[in-house]
């Protein structure tokens, strides 16, 4: 079963944000299609071996199947272990070489041609660039009713003279924070996932704008 190379494979990936020309995208790409070649090759040896196992493994089982019942258990021995054991590890390789050669893909698919194409990606980031600064502040606008319902509330609970205990206000005032934190944690946790995706695009910006003045 022919191999492809895993370390190119994963030096690309590593090396993609170093491209700073045109010319270094053109190798890139040369480079991610020959390997991605090669998987296709070897993802498809490795469906035939793939079904070959499971027709040995039919195989065994349907002998274990033909024995008396009280017989079975002493028959599955090391022949059908090995065999499920190497199943299991291939299809684990298959999924892990697929996803590598999707990752490749993906970079090829990205990777700008010309200066004309790395301007019209530019502009397109730069304008999910605003979409998402519009939604963190709309997260942010959130977050802050919530805090300021939540400190009224508080407020409420403070100037309370009548049938409140200090033990009872202290106990509504920390149910009131407890409620407060229980609705802010997921607009706390969706802001923080808009911040990493505006870090990513800002990185990309930054990445086909080196290429294209290089």
């Amino acid at each position: 079963m022919e191999k492809y190379d895993d370390k190119l494979a994963g030096n690309l990936l590593d090396n993609k944000w170093s491209l700073e020309s045109f010319a270094d995208v053109n190798h890139w790409d040369q480079q991610a299609r020959y390997i991605i070649e090669e998987i296709e090759v070897f993802l498809a040896d490795s469906q035939s071996r793939l079904d070959e196992l499971f027709r040995k493994k039919a195989e065994i089982e349907s002998g274990i199947q033909s024995k008396p019942f009280f017989a079975r258990p002493f028959m599955i021995g090391a022949g059908l272990k090995k065999t499920i054991r190497l199943i299991d590890e291939l299809q684990i390789e298959m999924v892990r070489v697929t996803e590598l050669s999707e990752q490749l893909k993906g970079w090829k698919e990205a990777t700008p041609d010309d200066q004309k194409e790395a301007n019209e990606i530019i502009t397109e980031l730069k304008l999910g660039k605003k979409q998402i600064d519009i939604n963190k502040k709309e997260l942010q606008i959130q977050i802050k009713q919530v805090e300021a319902a939540t400190r009224q509330k508080i407020q409420k609970i403070e100037k309370r003279i009548l049938f409140t205990s200090p033990k009872l206000k202290r106990l509504q005032i920390t149910q009131a924070e407890n409620r407060k934190d229980k609705s802010t944690t997921p607009l706390e946790d969706a802001l923080l996932l808009l911040e990493s995706q505006e870090l990513e695009v800002d990185k990309m910006i930054l990445w086909y704008e080196k290429i294209k003045y290089s």
